[in-house]
């Protein structure tokens, strides 16, 4: 990890304790084939971090009662 994502999930669980009666979808990752691509493609980012920040995102915004938590994927085939 590169130090800023541990605190990623206690401040989703903060925004969730205070918006979860009122957001209906939450989005723990953007775009992760993006993420994927830099870490085992390219070696910029390190790869275990697309399933572990999220994941422990997911258990702190449930955990404050949010409710159709997922992430966006963009799977348009881009030009090349």
């Amino acid at each position: 990890m590169t130090g800023t994502e541990p605190r990623s999930p206690d401040l989703a669980g903060h925004v969730a304790a205070m918006l979860a009666d009122r957001v209906t979808m939450w989005s723990t990752h953007h775009e992760p084939f993006v993420h994927l691509a830099y870490g085992h493609d390219l070696g910029v980012q390190a790869p275990g971090e697309l399933r572990l920040v999220p994941g422990m995102t997911v258990s702190s915004l449930r955990a404050e009662g949010a409710r159709g938590v997922g992430i966006v994927d963009d799977l348009v085939q881009g030009h090349r």
